[in-house]
């Protein structure tokens, strides 16, 4: 195995530190993509790295306070909670509002 220089290492970790991805930094470097991810974990173990996949649109709190005020009656249909949201700033359409109902257990169901 090939052992990498220190002014190397040295432009690894500042490279890292400008916030370069990992890929861009390997292929600067001339390294593997493996070798930069450990040189990472070893220097800059502290750092955070972003969760990985796609945020939510309505925020947990606000998923609470849907379900609260459905419970206590204050909202009784998905329009009514479509309304809501979009007059508290949400950007969202009515199927979105659906998944999200779906999503903290709610069902549709035929009114009697």
């Amino acid at each position: 195995m090939k052992s990498i220089t220190s002014s190397t290492i040295n432009n690894l970790v500042s490279l890292l530190n400008n916030g370069l991805p990992l890929r861009q930094i390997a292929t600067r470097l001339n390294l593997s993509i493996g070798t930069v991810h450990k040189y990472k974990d070893l220097h800059l173990s502290q750092t955070f790295t972003n969760k990985a996949g796609r945020h939510k649109i309505v925020t947990d709190t606000t998923c609470r306070l849907i379900k609260r005020k459905i419970l206590i009656g204050e909202l009784k249909t998905a329009n009514a909670v479509h309304n809501y949201l979009t007059q508290i700033g949400y950007v969202l359409s009515y199927s979105t509002c659906n998944r999200i109902l779906k999503g903290m257990g709610f069902k549709a169901k035929i009114k009697v």
